[in-house]
């Protein structure tokens, strides 16, 4: 191999193990239920790539949902991500019912878009 040829080898070896990486970090959504009493208290944690904040912000302005406050931590490669959130009546979201859909459904959307991502 030539030093040019040595250097992509390369490149791709360390893209290959970012790929990995970060199918290795498991995506999360937890309903923190005693976290506050004010508002219902999402956690997000997943692999950090731009245009996160904005599928999850798009999700809860689609659902309806006011964002009250929000703590975006990253930790190398992961984030984790807490939403205070309330229902367009201003209320948190208080059915058992309702806060599975929001794990469900926030979880589904980070997926699709940390796979679109990847590709």
């Amino acid at each position: 191999l030539s030093v040019d040829d040595s250097f992509f080898v390369k490149q791709n070896f360390v893209m290959s193990q970012r790929r990995q990486l970060s199918f290795d970090l498991p995506v999360r959504v937890k309903i923190l239920h005693e976290a506050s009493e004010k508002a219902t208290v999402v956690e997000i944690s997943c692999i950090d790539k731009p245009g996160l904040l904005y599928i999850v912000s798009k999700y809860f302005y689609a659902m309806k949902y006011q964002i009250m406050s929000a703590v975006v931590t990253t930790y190398g490669e992961k984030v984790v991500d807490v939403f205070y959130i309330k229902d367009k009546y201003g209320l948190p979201i208080s059915s058992k019912k309702q806060q599975e859909v929001i794990q469900q459904e926030l979880k589904t959307a980070v997926l699709s878009f940390l796979q679109k991502e990847m590709e």
